[in-house]
């Protein structure tokens, strides 16, 4: 079972099930994800550089990059959970 783990920010201690089952996302989570990132990506795309305030793009553009890498982090830590699932599964005899 997850346990607080007491420090400035909330994380937990979590057993090997909790952290895969955590770690799979949905369907619907995955679309929902994809189409954020979409909207990011596009929004990055028309950024446009304003040469009286050079910083604004440069602090947008790093915002939206790092947007769209945590984006990228959470469906491809869900992709290998499945994959590791699917390879124990495989694994696992048949009894």
């Amino acid at each position: 079972m997850a346990h607080i783990i007491p420090n400035s920010f909330t994380s937990w201690e979590l057993t090997e099930e909790e952290l895969t089952q955590g770690s799979i996302l949905t369907i619907a989570q995955i679309q929902v994800i994809q189409s954020q990132r979409a909207g990011i990506a596009e929004e990055k795309l028309y950024l446009e550089l304003d040469p009286l305030n050079p910083s604004a793009f440069i602090q947008a553009e790093a915002s939206l990059s790092g947007q769209l890498k945590m984006l990228d982090y959470l469906l491809e830590t869900s992709d290998a959970y499945i994959e590791l699932q699917k390879q124990v599964h495989l694994e696992t005899p048949a009894t």
